[in-house]
């Protein structure tokens, strides 16, 4: 197993992300869709990307269907470009449960 997938399981974005989860619950809300992009050059996230969705899926207690997840670069542009970090934009559409 690789060292990405291991820590998508322990990491604080999950723990971040089911807190949040909860929180929107508390509403009587859930998750319909999720569609996000990841910004970076490096590392080449093509490989990681279905076990990012299955991770984010398993959070929200939903289909991965309704989770899709895409990664570009900025082709050598901005702070991403030159490798000082990582982008993630993200839209949730939720609906009454």
């Amino acid at each position: 197993m690789n060292s990405c997938a291991i820590s998508a399981r322990t990491s604080p974005f999950i723990s971040m992300l089911r807190k949040v989860i909860d929180w929107v619950k508390g509403y009587g809300l859930r998750l319909n869709n999720l569609d996000a992009t990841v910004v970076a050059e490096r590392p080449k996230l093509a490989l990681y990307l279905p076990n990012m969705r299955e991770r984010i899926a398993e959070a929200f207690e939903a289909s991965i269907n309704q989770v899709n997840i895409k990664a570009t670069t900025t082709e050598g542009m901005g702070f991403c470009g030159r490798q000082e970090g990582i982008e993630a934009f993200a839209v949730i559409g939720l609906e009454i449960t």
